[in-house]
């Protein structure tokens, strides 16, 4: 697959939504498997939530990198900043299934609340597929949500990634993330070792 082909976008209502929750589900095995349970319950009710109003993973904060010729979705990234309007009532999500709770007090909450306060762009999710590796897919995504937030006259942007994440790392370095601060225990079900996590900041 020739690189042209690769589109990086936002993503619209008319995409493959089922194959967006996929990649976000493989984005983090800490935390979509426990809040999801299964691949296939979170393509059945992730891309329902995507359509919601101030959701966390809703169609606004979600970039695309699309095979052109397919119209394939090949890769996501998930961002935010601080007047997003991130205001999806959460304890509805509690009270409909047990399962949401304890990531939605332990993390959903605490994510928001970081972002409100920052005065940075923060990346939550970045994935891509299987076939499109090693094709600088990741790093075209991260660029143009660089710009984006560039243009909206933001300074700086973050991301956190597990310390034993080494290939991330390293491509997140390449896009002039460099670390910033000490490691930290990131999200883990409570029966779980919490694993290390660690954060980047780059300049835009």
């Amino acid at each position: 697959m020739e690189e042209k082909q690769i589109q990086i976008r936002p993503l619209s209502f008319n995409d493959d939504l089922q194959r967006v929750a996929e990649l976000i589900y493989k984005t983090d095995i800490y935390i979509y498997p426990y809040w999801f349970e299964t691949l296939d319950k979170c393509k059945q009710e992730l891309p329902i939530l995507m359509q919601q109003e101030g959701f966390i993973f809703g169609l606004k904060n979600i970039d695309v990198a699309v095979d052109e010729s397919t119209n394939e979705i090949l890769g996501v990234i998930c961002s935010y900043k601080n007047n997003d309007n991130l205001n999806f009532n959460y304890d509805l999500l509690m009270g409909k299934n047990e399962r949401y709770r304890f990531t939605i007090q332990n993390y959903i909450k605490k994510v928001l609340e970081e972002i409100q306060n920052a005065d940075y762009a923060y990346i939550s999710n970045v994935c891509v597929h299987e076939k499109a590796r090693g094709l600088g897919v990741a790093g075209r995504m991260i660029d143009y949500v660089k710009q984006k937030y560039k243009n909206q006259l933001l300074s700086k942007i973050q991301l956190d990634v597990l310390t034993s994440n080494l290939s991330a790392i390293k491509a997140y370095q390449k896009s002039d993330f460099d670390m910033v601060g000490d490691a930290f225990l990131g999200f883990s079900d409570p029966q779980e070792d919490r694993p290390e996590v660690i954060s980047m900041r780059s300049r835009l």
